[in-house]
């Protein structure tokens, strides 16, 4: 339960620090587009054997197929596990894609990370995440064809076929676009009950 409670406080963070982060201004400009896009998926499986020696466990998935594997060394929690656990795993991408009024941003790409783990002698907890952002310019738009293209800090160009001509007509020439990339994993076990 508190891995769950940490996954969420980091993801919250991570979402409502983002753009604040990467530009070091907020989008005040409310005619600019921006879109956010995420895909969460949760998978539990339940321990039907466990080697704490070995360090070998095997889960028992929602389809009842089991999976045997090795838990990494790093893991510092492997013995508070026991049969009939349920281990839960969460996986996170989502894409922000934000426009912002001319200037309002330096072109350049950023990357951070963070991870934390469960108190030693608790069940197994752990979530990791990783933030890749990309200010890009806005070089050229063909709104008949509905194409933008981006200019990095390096000077090279790429071009996109945008997904919605109205956004796409709200975009300038010279608009800054900081495009975020955030992956997130959280792992926690969980007694059964």
């Amino acid at each position: 339960m508190k891995s769950k409670l940490l996954l969420s406080c980091l993801l919250v963070l991570v979402f409502t620090s983002s753009t604040l982060f990467a530009s070091g201004q907020e989008n005040t400009d409310s005619t600019k587009p921006g879109i956010v896009d995420a895909v969460v998926t949760v998978v539990e499986a339940t321990v039907e054997k466990i080697d704490h020696q070995s360090r070998m466990v095997t889960l028992k998935g929602p389809e009842g197929n089991y999976i045997e594997l090795e838990v990494d060394e790093a893991v510092k929690n492997l013995p508070q596990v026991e049969k009939g656990d349920i281990v839960t795993v969460e996986y996170i991408e989502a894409v922000s894609i934000q426009v912002f009024p001319k200037g309002s941003a330096v072109p350049g790409l950023t990357a951070i990370g963070t991870e934390a783990s469960a108190e030693p002698g608790q069940k197994p907890a752990g979530v990791a995440i990783e933030e890749i952002t990309l200010v890009t310019v806005v070089d050229a738009i063909d709104l008949q064809q509905q194409l933008v293209t981006l200019k990095g800090a390096e000077g090279r160009t790429k071009t996109f076929k945008a997904r919605s001509p109205e956004r796409l007509a709200k975009v300038e020439v010279g608009d800054t676009v900081q495009i975020t990339l955030t992956e997130a994993i959280g792992i926690s076990v969980t007694e059964k009950e």
